[in-house]
């Protein structure tokens, strides 16, 4: 995970000119956002205006319950196509599976073998959670956690009969939440 977080910050460098800036993650990716956060502050730049989770865990709560990385590749697979979200197309294309079965197979390694370090300061930026409430990877009331990493408030926006894959069908709706809540942090300053 350190280095997958340190290539985000290459980029984050790259492309960040000063200024208001929030962070969004989903999933394996929120957990990988929390720890940017903190790379990027240890490393001088200021704090996010927000941060904004999806289908995500606190990460001191990171799921270890299941290891699926280390299943051979068509057992593996198998149990990606139970978890939802990916078209079966995909998995009916063996050219398409030689290419993105590593690739999800190293995003399920970065989740379970991540291991949460406490970290030394509290977030001062507010956190936006978005929540399917049909996710059956990650339950609503594991979301309270969240408010412990930071000393502002945490919003937790609900999609009602939505999965843990909620955000591809609501794609709008979320940067629409998303835009909302930057314009009114801009307003109250």
């Amino acid at each position: 995970m350190v280095d997958a977080v340190a290539d985000l910050y290459q980029q984050f460098v790259k492309h960040y000119t000063g200024g208001d800036y929030a962070i969004f993650g989903h999933s394996l990716g929120g957990i990988m956002a929390f720890e940017l956060v903190h790379y990027i502050l240890d490393h001088g730049h200021d704090m996010p205006c927000a941060l904004f989770f999806s289908g995500c865990r606190p990460p001191d709560r990171a799921s270890h319950e299941v290891i699926l990385h280390t299943l051979p590749d068509q057992a593996f697979m198998e149990e990606i196509v139970k978890l939802g979200g990916t078209p079966v197309d995909v998995f009916r294309n063996k050219e398409l599976m030689t290419i993105f079965t590593p690739i999800i197979k190293n995003d399920y390694r970065l989740y379970e073998q991540y291991v949460f370090q406490a970290k030394a300061r509290t977030l001062t930026c507010p956190i936006v959670l978005f929540h399917g409430d049909a996710d059956n990877l990650v339950m609503q009331d594991e979301l309270l956690a969240w408010e412990k990493f930071t000393t502002r408030k945490t919003r937790t926006i609900i999609f009602p009969a939505a999965d843990h894959f909620f955000v591809d069908k609501h794609f709008e709706q979320v940067v629409g939440y998303v835009n909302q809540t930057i314009e009114s942090l801009e307003i109250v300053g």
